[in-house]
């Protein structure tokens, strides 16, 4: 006799199984215990309802190469900092890419770095990373690696003129054993 799982197809199995494994937060999600320098509410923006969300502006070749994964998020309603939308897609196991999309204007902006998990088992952020954001605030919450570094931590970003400005890094944080 056959089990239920015999009828999924493979890769929907392995993405089933990586993505039970990786936490990498999600819209509107508190931010972990560890994570308390700057809040959301201090970033505070009205949310907007964007009726009609402009066509994502799919240039140069990092817009080029995931243009997929961001012309689907830029079809659904803001996430972040009032109008705007965060595309997030996979780059391995336990690591996350993104780019910010104005769903006004369809202008595309990429961070410049990936997230990752801590690279030292015994690294309890391993356990925990994540991209944190709000549709009503500015505030974008960075936990885990940085651009596949070797530094653990939390960076605390606020959206201003069109791309992320690093308001602080605390190398230090660390969630709770």
């Amino acid at each position: 006799m056959k089990t239920s799982t015999s009828r999924l197809p493979r890769w929907a199995l392995v993405t089933f199984l990586v993505a039970g494994f990786t936490r990498l937060g999600a819209p509107g999600e508190a931010l972990p215990p560890y994570a308390s320098l700057h809040r959301f509410e201090d970033f505070a923006v009205p949310n907007e309802a964007v009726k009609s969300p402009a066509i994502p502006r799919i240039e140069g070749r990092e817009a080029k190469l995931y243009r997929t994964q961001i012309r689907r998020a830029a079809r659904k309603p803001p996430d972040f900092a009032g109008h705007f939308r965060v595309a997030r897609w996979g780059c391995g196991t336990c690591c996350q890419q993104f780019a910010v999309v104005d769903l006004r204007t369809g202008r595309i902006s990429f961070p410049g770095f990936t997230v990752s998990c801590g690279v030292n088992p015994r690294d309890p952020v391993q356990k925990d990373p994540g991209i944190f954001y709000r549709a009503d605030s500015r505030l974008l919450v960075v936990s885990g690696i940085r651009k596949e570094g070797q530094e653990t931590g939390v960076w605390y970003y606020q959206w201003s003129s069109g791309r992320l400005v690093l308001l602080q890094a605390d190398l230090a944080a660390r969630p709770p054993r």
